[in-house]
């Protein structure tokens, strides 16, 4: 799938190849896997990262049940529920993030 500038999604080509920065492990040198998701986020956002190859997927706090809606009616797999106030768990499933199967 492609999103574009306005979140909409499009279906994929063979030239798009992407890489979506969907969180912020690092940034310039420093941890932030302590830092809750929101400000994580918040600083990821900051960073501005767009290009032909890889962008930053919208989010769409405290919306989840238009969020699942969406991902059904543009055929996507689900979502994923983060809290806005989780800390980053590398390499293990946390409670504090959900992903919901949208079929």
């Amino acid at each position: 799938m492609r999103i574009d500038p306005a979140g909409r999604l499009h279906p994929p080509t063979r030239r798009d190849g992407r890489f979506l920065a969907v969180d912020l492990r690092w940034l310039e040198g420093v941890a932030s896997l302590h830092v809750p998701y929101a400000q994580r986020r918040g600083l990821r956002d900051a960073l501005a990262l767009t290009g032909p190859h890889w962008q930053t997927p919208p989010w769409f706090p405290g919306v989840g049940a238009d969020a699942l809606r969406a991902a059904r009616e543009q055929g996507l797999p689900g979502v994923v529920a983060k809290r806005l106030d989780s800390e980053y768990e590398p390499g293990r499933r946390s409670r504090h993030w959900l992903s919901i199967d949208a079929s």
